[in-house]
């Protein structure tokens, strides 16, 4: 597995945890695009260590750190809007 495969394997673990734990839904109308649901950090990391550890393993990370690096860093870029920006966006037009 390449380098850049891995890493998309981690992001897209983490997003679908940050989906799973109720943190990020992504908008009905713009697939890519999330509304963040306010959910406390500590709420989605302890959600994300639970996850990783029922994995045995099957997860893309060396390390616990690894996940929760990139669990943090897709949620910075996902995570902030209380409406999709898109769909915002329309309602100016």
């Amino acid at each position: 597995m390449s380098i850049a495969d891995l890493a998309m394997d981690q992001e897209s673990w983490a997003m679908m945890v940050l989906v799973r734990c109720g943190a990020l839904t992504e908008c009905d109308r713009h697939e890519g695009v999330y509304v963040d649901e306010g959910i406390e950090q500590s709420e989605i990391y302890k959600y994300a260590a639970i996850e990783y550890k029922k994995s045995n393993d099957l997860h893309p990370f060396e390390s616990f750190r690894d996940m929760t690096d990139t669990v943090k860093m897709k949620y910075e870029e996902h995570g902030g809007n209380d409406i999709c920006s898109l769909c915002f966006k329309h309602i100016d037009d």
